[in-house]
């Protein structure tokens, strides 16, 4: 009897324990998940001096001023939380639950089909443990203290909610809360009923007996992790979605529809962390892919640069970088596969939309333009226009400043046919308006036509086939910043003569440049040179000594090629052949190392960039604001990885100039200095 009792008691215990752990009640099938682990924070950061700082000071007894119970209550959180009830020294979540909406039935065969596909929107939850149930229960009516529709609700025993706004619901109980974004409601839909209210409290403040995410030992790992913020991502959820997926495969350009569909979103995870060290911020990552999204991901991205971009770190002077990694060769083999484009659609369209407005001055594009201005005048009569003032201010330099101002009243713009026009309107009948109508909606046809046309013309004339760009470049590159300097950009003003006329005059004023390098390997020599050589002949670039120069543009920018090798440069100083490979400094070896190990990454020099930016800013509280953040800021190291599983590692270390320092007492005193900066001066 007595080893009977014990096993029962040992059971309800276990249910107990269960029941008070969050993570109990947060269901497996949720969007993400966000852990904050307080306690963490609380013993590595010193509150105290945050406290004692003047833009806290100033923001608790001037910003609230202790006269309101909200106000009353936002102080006692912020100086002793402890008597909110609320337990922030703890592990604190925040996750998002997806919650199905029902297809609509549609209201005619008229209506789009995809507007009534069944769509999902989300609940937002923070739970936090409680320390004092009363104590809590005080400090959310003094929040609320002003809204007097907000009540205190009694939902079981030991329950309490408040329905806020019917769109936020806080539910609590002895030992824990929950804050609730409900989904939205638009503009049609009802209010949420009480028996809705009742369903969601259900639903989130009572323990999950099956399928919580303690039944996913993957996310149950990663939550555990010890970290001051962990980010839980799973597309699992997606993959019950087939609207999603369906959509995607509806696109004309969608070739191969087995590719998108919910196996490519199953077993898929992110998790993140964050930690806020001594004088760094380390945030680092992990990403597991499922069967089906790895077969895509690893032969496009699981490389590394090769060592003869890493090189290029030896041969300049160099204080940051980016370097990347993937194949244009598998990536031309999925787009291929997946989609019914080419390159050289892609390029064609890029042409038209970049050169839209060129084609515009097009004489056939004007014609048709005319056509369907003609028609407007004649539907719907001369057009409403708004008077604009202009407002002129001479300086005493005799500068003139021009603001624009729009009159409050609309005048019909004076056309000598404006009655005409308005008694051939009135004189239309509904099949000469369809008749004419249809015939503007058919010229704007026949202008999208014509751009297509001279953009396939712009195109064609450049010599280029789209499907051997893929094959020129391996994938990598490196982008190198140099320093920075000032160029001179030329603006026309209007200034008044002496005899009060306007005169244009042509100023040059200096603007800051990062000059920088951007070097990537070749693939298919043979082809480079050949397009090289179009670039020659069409007039884009010029050749000097031992390199091109890029003619297009307001800056001069320069191309150094070999037959493995290709930079593009605005610094005129670099030579890549300058130094000899063999001269490597502890640094550059450093460097070289976090190139080629890894498969993308990262190294800038924060606090040397911010501090060297400052003598070429001309305004002069951005130059005050970029000397105190230079004096926090050390440097950001970035890397990512591939194991032989395909699963992503990432790390990225924010470093700050005083390691004896929480970073987040860093940032805070970083704030705090440009607060008193700008207020006390």
């Amino acid at each position: 009897m007595k080893k009977y009792l014990l096993l029962v008691s040992a059971f309800l215990l276990t249910l107990f324990l269960s029941a008070q752990d969050i993570k109990n009640y947060i269901p497996e099938k949720v969007n993400y998940i966000v852990k904050i682990d307080g306690q963490r924070i609380n013993n590595n950061v010193n509150f105290d001096i945050i406290r004692s700082s003047e833009m806290y000071k100033d923001f608790i007894f001037k910003m609230l001023n202790n006269k309101t119970a909200e106000q009353r209550a936002i102080i006692k959180l912020f100086e002793t939380p402890d008597e909110t009830g609320l337990n922030i020294k703890s592990h604190m979540y925040l996750y998002e639950i997806p919650q199905e909406v029902k297809k609509s039935a549609k209201a005619s065969s008229y209506d789009d089909e995809d507007y009534y596909q069944p769509k999902t929107r989300s609940i937002t939850v923070v739970a936090i443990p409680l320390l004092n149930n009363k104590n809590f229960t005080n400090f959310i009516k003094d929040v609320y203290h002003d809204n007097s529709k907000v009540k205190v609700m009694k939902f079981a025993k030991g329950m309490n909610y408040m329905n806020v706004n019917n769109s936020n619901l806080i539910i609590w109980n002895a030992e824990k809360v929950f804050f609730c974004k409900l989904p939205y409601r638009s503009y049609y839909d009802k209010e949420y009923s009480k028996a809705d209210i009742k369903t969601f409290i259900k639903s989130i403040a009572f323990p999950i007996e099956h399928k919580s995410i303690l039944s996913n030992s993957k996310v149950l790992n990663a939550l555990g992790k010890d970290s001051d913020v962990s980010y839980i991502f799973t597309s699992n959820v997606w993959s019950e979605m087939p609207y999603m997926f369906n959509e995607i495969n509806r696109e004309k350009n969608v070739k191969d529809t087995a590719i998108f569909n919910q196996d490519l979103f199953k077993d898929n995870y992110s998790f993140s962390y964050i930690n806020f060290e001594n004088g760094e911020i380390v945030f680092t990552g992990n990403q597991f892919y499922g069967k089906k999204l790895a077969g895509i991901i690893d032969p496009i991205f699981n490389l590394k640069p090769s060592a003869k971009l890493g090189n290029i770190l030896y041969q300049t002077p160099v204080t940051s970088y980016i370097s990347y990694a993937f194949s244009l060769t598998e990536v031309q083999k999925f787009v291929d596969k997946t989609f019914t484009y080419s390159m050289d659609t892609i390029l064609i369209e890029y042409i038209r939309d970049s050169q839209n407005n060129l084609f515009e001055t097009d004489s056939v594009i004007n014609k048709y333009r005319v056509e369907i201005d003609s028609i407007d005048f004649l539907v719907n009569g001369p057009k409403q226009t708004v008077d604009v003032l202009d407002l002129e201010t001479i300086t005493d330099s005799g500068t003139v400043y021009t603001d624009e101002e729009r009159d409050n009243y609309d005048y019909y713009s004076y056309d000598s046919g404006a009655d005409k026009a308005k008694y051939e309107h009135e004189s239309l009948n509904w099949y000469q308006i369809d008749s004419l109508e249809a015939r503007q909606d058919s010229l704007y046809v026949l202008i999208d036509d014509r751009k297509d046309t001279l953009a396939v013309r712009t195109y064609q004339s450049l010599g280029i086939k789209g499907d051997e760009l893929w094959s020129i470049f391996n994938g990598e590159f490196l982008i190198l910043y140099h320093a920075m300097t000032t160029v001179e950009k030329k603006s026309k003003e209007y200034e008044m003569d002496a005899e009060y006329n306007y005169v244009e005059v042509e100023k040059t004023k200096k603007v800051p440049m990062p000059l920088y390098s951007f070097a990537l390997t070749i693939n298919n020599n043979v082809m480079f040179k050949k397009y090289l050589n179009i670039m020659l002949q069409k007039g884009f670039i010029q050749k000097e000594k031992n390199r091109y120069l890029v003619v297009l543009g307001e800056m001069n920018q320069y191309i150094w090629a070999s037959d493995t090798m290709c930079i593009i440069t605005n610094d005129n100083n670099f030579n890549p052949s300058k130094r000899s490979a063999t001269t490597k400094s502890d640094y550059e070896l450093t460097n070289f190392n976090r190139v080629t190990n890894h498969q993308s990454g990262a190294y800038i020099e924060v606090g040397k960039i911010l501090a060297s930016s400052v003598q070429f800013v001309e305004d002069k509280e951005t130059a005050e604001v970029l000397e105190i953040l230079a004096k926090y800021f050390d440097e950001t190291i970035y890397y990512t990885t591939f194991d032989e599983n395909t699963n992503m590692n990432t790390k990225t270390d924010v470093v700050f100039n005083d390691e004896k320092i929480n970073s987040l007492n860093s940032i805070y005193a970083m704030f705090n200095e440009m607060y008193v900066h700008f207020t006390k001066k």
